[in-house]
């Protein structure tokens, strides 16, 4: 397994050849990365990963990224964004939970902003469930990004309001994964995240949370 401090090092060499702005390099982690890093170091799987960005902020934890996305384009952004010798990253497309039984577990997942797409959130999340070895880490719009503009499409068709956040949560509770949640902007965003129950790899570095 590589080592996070050889690693962490040249990931801080590559990014200083970005020459990215100061702001950016010491912002504050998003409660997602935190929750998902205290699970870390280990392999990390991105589900509905996208151009990478939630990825990137796991990055120094990883050992390895694995994505999955609709979007192929998407997903070469995503390679070439995080392509490193010191973090090997597989792309897979196709749809969750669609695609699940092609992808190998990781120790942990994370999904965010892809649970409104689907149709069936109880098998999307117990595919998430099943593929993490320690935990996943969901973040997600309070409410359906799309419920804003309805609100003059309701009041003039009687269209029943959006999905929220809190659907979501109840959803995985009644799965009986006993999920934690904070509110990543009040009113805007909510991180959840709950235990994996993929089997745990014995070999495997002990998450620095415990």
């Amino acid at each position: 397994m590589i080592e996070p401090p050889s690693y962490s090092a040249r990931w801080r060499a590559r990014l200083a050849h970005l020459n990215l702005p100061p702001s950016l390099l010491t912002a504050a982690p998003s409660p997602s990365a935190v929750r998902a890093a205290e699970a870390l170091p280990g392999t990390v799987l991105d589900v509905g990963a996208g151009l990478g960005d939630s990825s990137l902020s796991l990055a120094e934890h990883a050992s390895s990224i694995t994505a999955v996305d609709v979007d192929a384009a998407a997903l070469a952004i995503f390679r070439e964004r995080l392509g490193h010798p010191c973090l090997p990253v597989t792309t897979i497309v196709g749809e969750w939970p669609a695609i699940a039984d092609a992808v190998p577990p990781s120790d942990v997942v994370i999904c965010h902003y892809a649970l409104y797409a689907t149709r069936d959130t109880a098998a999307f999340v117990r595919a998430l469930t099943e593929h993490a070895r320690r935990r996943v880490v969901v973040e997600i719009h309070y409410r359906h990004p799309r419920a804003w503009p309805n609100r003059l499409w309701r009041r003039l068709r009687c269209q029943p309001n959006g999905p929220t956040a809190n659907e979501v949560l109840a959803a995985v509770t009644a799965l009986g994964l006993a999920p934690r949640t904070e509110r990543t902007r009040p009113g805007h965003q909510m991180t959840i995240w709950w235990p994996g129950t993929a089997p745990v790899d014995t070999q495997a570095q002990p998450p620095r949370g415990g």
